[in-house]
């Protein structure tokens, strides 16, 4: 994403195409993000493009929170307004998504679906996102 290597916090659900076998996971809100990490930069009003190593992207849900309304207390906590959905875009295995036409500093909540040869799944990621 933006040139840069997003680990999933978790795959929080996992299904195999061709078996029996399923299984799930319950993670913490935010328990993965570093709201000290470096920010990807962007244009007010462009796209970020969104591929997944080893699988095939399916479907993408993103989401922005206003980076200044978090706080740390052990995890970092959001008290703000509710995150707005942004536009996405899955095509061809790659994702994209719309940002703010308005310059601001954001966490990008991802929650990507992708498949593989025998794995259907999804996760959570997020990521500090800069517009100018």
């Amino acid at each position: 994403m933006g040139g840069r290597v997003l680990a999933h916090d978790g795959t929080t659900h996992v299904k195999a195409r061709y078996g029996f076998f399923e299984g799930s996971d319950q993670i913490p809100g935010f328990a993965s993000l570093d709201l000290g990490m470096r920010p990807i930069q962007v244009d007010a009003g462009g796209q970020l493009d969104v591929d997944e190593d080893g699988a095939t992207l399916t479907d993408l849900v993103a989401r922005r929170y206003d980076l200044a309304d978090f706080t740390v207390d052990g995890l970092p906590e959001y008290d703000g307004p509710r995150p707005r959905d942004l536009d996405t875009d899955v095509t061809a295995g790659t994702g994209r998504i719309q940002m703010p036409g308005t310059p601001g500093s954001w966490v990008i909540e991802l929650s990507p679906s992708w498949r593989s040869r025998c794995w259907v799944g999804d996760g959570i990621t997020w990521v500090v996102v800069r517009t100018r």
